[in-house]
């Protein structure tokens, strides 16, 4: 056998390991910093403003996984919690009429693309001011949101 092909095997493995990152907040435990959350999960996706002013921060695993998680913050910046959000209660609090922001708040980023190449450009990567948004979850459309922020 060649010598690079026995390395094949090796390198696969390590450049799975180097994009893995940090998949789940399993780490992050309530009463983290948001300096501690920064260091054990990387930059998030985005960051919101929560009703009462706390923030929250999103994290997803988009668009190669299926999960996004939001972890939050009370008023001292201390973590409250963290949760998996592109889930079936999610989704079902998404009414007609939410405001856009509103269902960033709550599900984070949805890609209106599997289009790897229009995720990284942006071009997908948040729900766009149109009229009505709509999605693919569990092979159902959905309404996400009407525009406006």
């Amino acid at each position: 056998m060649a010598p690079a092909a026995r390395l094949l095997p090796w390198v696969c493995l390590l450049f799975a390991a180097c994009a893995s990152g940090p998949f789940e907040p399993t780490s992050v435990v309530a009463g983290d910093t948001r300096d501690d959350v920064l260091r054990k999960m990387g930059p998030p996706t985005a960051s919101y403003t929560m009703p009462g002013r706390q923030d929250r921060l999103e994290y997803t695993r988009m668009p190669a996984g299926r999960k996004t998680y939001m972890i939050d913050f009370d008023a001292a910046g201390r973590v409250t919690r963290w949760e998996q959000v592109l889930d079936e209660a999610h989704f079902l609090a998404i009414v007609p009429g939410l405001r856009s922001a509103d269902v960033l708040r709550l599900i984070g980023v949805v890609p209106l693309s599997n289009d790897a190449r229009d995720w990284e450009s942006g071009a997908s990567s948040r729900v766009p001011l149109v009229e009505v948004a709509v999605t693919h979850w569990r092979g159902a459309l959905l309404p996400l949101a009407r525009g406006g922020s």
